[in-house]
């Protein structure tokens, strides 16, 4: 019983990390919208689809970071309406969210 109890602890603390989430797009040169594919578990610039070194690429991150920044972009969109504030809050106006259905696309001004 102890072991399911520190599981569900664990599962409830998965939170997006809004904070690398607003820094990251706002270091990336980026003139497309982003948002998380939910079907193919990759981030969307654009319409397309990046993973691995490429999304690296596209956000000028540290190599080996991928993961971090898809589990981040994964956890923002399972909250729309908690990412949304909290976007809004930390990024003062620089970036743009927008939700379409169950997609949320940002946008750097």
């Amino acid at each position: 019983m102890k072991h399911i109890k520190l599981f569900e602890a664990f599962i409830g603390e998965r939170a997006a990390d809004y904070k690398y989430l607003v820094d990251l797009l706002l270091n990336a040169d980026l003139k497309y919208d982003v948002y998380y594919n939910n079907s193919w578990r990759v981030v969307n610039v654009g319409g397309t689809g990046y993973d691995k070194g490429d999304l690296v690429k596209q956000f000028n991150a540290k190599p080996g970071q991928s993961q971090k920044i898809k589990d981040n972009f994964y956890l923002a969109a399972q909250d729309p309406a908690n990412t949304i504030k909290q976007i809004d809050k930390l990024a003062k106006g620089q970036i743009e969210i927008k939700q379409e259905g169950s997609l949320l696309k940002y946008s750097v001004k």
